[in-house]
């Protein structure tokens, strides 16, 4: 898999759904390897995918658009039981774009200073600013 960014505290920011993908496999005892150049690596430290995120148009969940053409309302049945949120006021969608991989769940980081733990975050972090 990819990271958006692996925090110097050894999380990988990705896209969404990635952190579900790294658990199960983690539960099933399936390597998980996360590819990452050294430039993402960030001082930022971050155990959660709530507090700092970026936001995508919550009708994305409920209508999908067909090569540049109006929005089309998605065939499957939860996005049908989304329909019409807009009219319930209590209500809002919230479209998260990235998941946070916790570190124990993921076996490897590839980058081009080589093959580290999420644990060597700091290290990678120092060499990239020599």
């Amino acid at each position: 898999m990819g990271a958006s960014s692996v925090t110097s505290n050894g999380y990988c920011v990705s896209r969404v759904g990635t952190a579900g993908v790294a658990s199960t496999a983690n539960r099933y005892s399936v390597p998980v390897i996360i590819a990452c150049e050294s430039h993402k690596f960030s001082e930022r430290v971050q155990s959660d995918s709530i507090v700092f995120n970026e936001l995508g148009d919550p009708n994305d969940l409920v209508y999908s658009q067909v090569h540049g053409k109006d929005q089309q309302p998605r065939k499957d049945s939860a996005s049908k039981a989304l329909q019409g949120w807009d009219l319930h006021p209590n209500l809002a969608l919230v479209n998260l774009l990235y998941d946070v991989v916790r570190p124990e769940h993921v076996s490897m980081l590839l980058t081009e200073v080589g093959q580290v733990p999420c644990s060597s975050a700091p290290a990678v972090l120092r060499i990239k600013m020599a």
